[in-house]
């Protein structure tokens, strides 16, 4: 189990919930900037399922979170490692 910000444990479920609650924030913003994820795949030239492993958390690719941020997706709904957060 990894732990959190808080010295609190994250369990599987905990993760998944986040990876679903994020991936359904993005999907409402991508909507109201007019898209889907297979459009933004189509305009990118990338397969949905690069696009989709991103949205999911599961993959990190530059392009496709940067396609993100430009349709106005929060980036506290994104997953980018560069991103690093820095409590102190």
């Amino acid at each position: 189990m990894a732990s959190g910000l808080n010295g609190s444990r994250i369990t599987r479920a905990i993760c998944g919930e986040r990876r679903c609650f994020y991936s359904f924030r993005i999907h409402e913003a991508l909507a109201r900037a007019g898209t889907s994820a297979t459009g933004l795949a189509r305009e990118l030239g990338v397969s949905q399922q690069a696009v989709s492993s991103v949205l999911m958390g599961k993959s990190h690719s530059e392009r496709i979170l940067n396609a993100f941020r430009k349709l106005g997706v929060p980036e506290k709904f994104l997953f980018d490692p560069r991103r690093e957060k820095v409590e102190e």
